[in-house]
């Protein structure tokens, strides 16, 4: 929701928790600055993840941009909490789109060369497609296809190689909190 005034949005976004989808509500004035947060969909852990919903935690998260710094999770509660960072990171990629602002989040560094080799050793030289995502050629043995979506406790990042048949001829993960 757009504030008729110009003053702010109000977005509605979720991530995968431990216990399922975590539902939260994300104010942001004008510049994208949290004004507050709710959430609004909470099946985690009675008396251990359901604690995001608590002000204690909810309110670090006032004041701040997209780049979210200094964010401190609960002790124990790690995937409930990191949930809640990801469905006000998905907000904000909603509020940047809405209000046509660059906003920080889900930024990746692309894979390295030292990756592209463990699935593709014989190979130097890759060529990147430009795509939405990343994809590469490796010369004339295959491609490689890096995708990356939700965990158990945070996102996972996986490169697969595949031979010039579709055949998978490796998968290294990047990134991963399991």
């Amino acid at each position: 929701y757009r504030a008729t005034d110009g003053s702010g949005y109000v977005i509605t976004a979720q991530a995968k928790g431990y216990g399922g989808q975590l539902q939260v509500m994300v104010g942001f004035d004008a510049n994208g600055i949290i004004t507050g947060t709710e959430v609004l969909v909470n099946n985690e852990t009675s008396g251990l993840g359901t604690r995001v919903s608590e002000h204690s935690f909810m309110d670090q998260y006032v004041g701040k941009d997209s780049t979210l710094q200094g964010l401190e999770t609960i002790s124990g509660v790690t995937i409930s909490s990191n949930a809640f960072t990801k469905a006000v990171q998905n907000a904000y990629q909603v509020f940047g789109q809405v209000a046509g602002v660059a906003v920080a989040g889900n930024e990746r560094d692309p894979i390295t060369d030292e990756v592209k080799t463990q699935l593709f050793p014989n190979v130097t030289s890759f060529s990147r497609y430009a795509v939405d995502g990343e994809a590469y050629k490796a010369r004339n043995a295959g491609y490689i296809i890096v995708t990356s979506n939700a965990g158990f406790a945070g996102d996972v990042t996986t490169a697969i190689g595949f031979d010039l048949n579709g055949a998978v001829t490796g998968v290294v993960f990047t990134e991963t909190n399991e």
